[in-house]
């Protein structure tokens, strides 16, 4: 998303704010403590860290870029950021531009007129990233790519809460509750007394037509906090069913 999209780095619970000085000798605005990158404009900036809460860095960090061509994500080259904006003659297709892409490949500049023309020579070098990378620009398969960072990242920290709940909401939107209901399961066993897990275990439980189990579920998400309104509206709605 553009500016002010809230998943972004200026926003990233891994961001490290630099001093002054940092800021004034180098233009840099944030520092990436997982990736150990500058992050030159957190606003525009982006990875799925920022989703999974995994300190493990996940796929490439990605701007936004020419947004005339819908707003195209460009990824990073290794640790170099594509520059928008840029003029000359493109590397793909030898057509001189202005307000193109710039890009510093093994000490050299390669320019591309076009953001397509950029993710295209991208893909040839990161062939191992492409899956990943045509996924995240699809926003029909975003739901299927964050799964598979959450499980990644749960892979890696399986006590990752905020991962177990992300990944279970993704399920139930897919209708997938089976595994929603497993993932709810799991925070209760590290958190026994949370409120909005036992609610979404119970979401779960009476879409899967558990009905007597979810009302015992909502009730003990009331037990835990009786000012939880969505389980004392799913609780009311089974009664009177």
């Amino acid at each position: 998303m553009p500016n002010g999209g809230s998943d972004c780095c200026a926003t990233c619970i891994f961001k490290r704010k630099l001093d002054k000085e940092e800021r004034i000798e180098n233009w840099i605005d944030t520092y990436c403590t997982i990736r150990n990158e500058h992050i030159i404009n957190p606003g525009y900036t982006y990875c799925a860290n920022w989703h999974t809460r995994c300190r493990v860095a996940q796929g490439p960090i990605f701007i936004y870029g020419i947004y005339s061509e819908g707003d195209y994500r460009l990824p990073w080259h290794n640790k170099n950021m594509p520059v928008v904006g840029a003029d000359g003659k493109c590397f793909i297709c030898n057509v001189k531009f202005e307000e193109g892409i710039e890009i510093k490949d093994k000490e050299k500049i390669k320019l591309f007129c076009s953001c397509k023309h950029y993710v295209e020579w991208w893909k040839d070098i990161h062939p191992d990233e492409v899956l990943i990378w045509d996924c995240i620009n699809d926003d029909s398969a975003w739901q299927e790519t964050m799964i598979f960072f959450y499980n990644e990242a749960i892979k890696i920290n399986p006590k990752n809460l905020h991962a177990l709940f992300e990944k279970g909401l993704l399920h139930a939107d897919l209708g997938q509750f089976e595994i929603t209901l497993k993932c709810f399961e799991k925070i209760i066993t590290l958190e026994p007394e949370n409120s909005i897990a036992w609610n979404n275990k119970g979401y779960a439980l009476e879409k899967l037509n558990f009905l007597e189990e979810a009302i015992n579920c909502y009730k003990k998400a009331l037990k835990s906090n009786p000012n939880n309104s969505n389980a004392r509206k799913n609780l009311n709605k089974l009664r009177f069913k």
